[in-house]
């Protein structure tokens, strides 16, 4: 399962990057992603490589952020320091071509985040169940929505 971030932060800062779910949809085709279902305000996408995407909208439809999520091996779940090291990882590439984070993840979590004009990435620890940490996700938001 592979992400190329290099790519990904490239669209992203393009002049030509807007907000729009044709954008988001073409990003996701980029990336080898297919739609494989739909909720209200999430369409889930898949890859035959493994990586998968979820689409956020708002209620009227406008996209508002792109989750990537990568799954914590069981072993580390229930381990907070394990999962800061996963978290950071998964920071890794993020770092090697955007520089040391401008903040942390929300709401108490490990995590790093990168504001760009377009957009802000966050990588961080998400539960289903507390205290187990069972993702760790690349979160791409809209400026002040995402």
């Amino acid at each position: 399962m592979l992400l190329d971030v290099r790519f990904l932060i490239e669209r992203l800062s393009s002049s030509l990057w807007a907000w729009t779910t044709d954008a988001c949809e073409r990003l996701l085709a980029q990336l080898g992603l297919q739609e494989a279902e739909s909720l209200s305000g999430r369409r889930d996408f898949r890859a035959p490589s493994g990586l998968s995407a979820s689409l956020y909208s708002l209620a009227d439809g406008t996209p508002n952020r792109i989750e990537f999520p990568f799954p914590v091996p069981a072993s580390v779940r229930t381990n907070a320091e394990l999962v800061t090291e996963w978290v950071d990882l998964a920071a890794w590439p993020l770092k090697a071509v955007l520089g040391e984070p401008t903040g942390l993840g929300q709401r108490g979590t490990a995590g790093h985040s990168w504001t760009l004009p377009a957009a802000t990435i966050r990588v961080q620890a998400i539960s289903s169940s507390l205290p187990a940490a069972d993702t760790v996700a690349l979160i791409i938001g809209r400026p002040g929505l995402g």
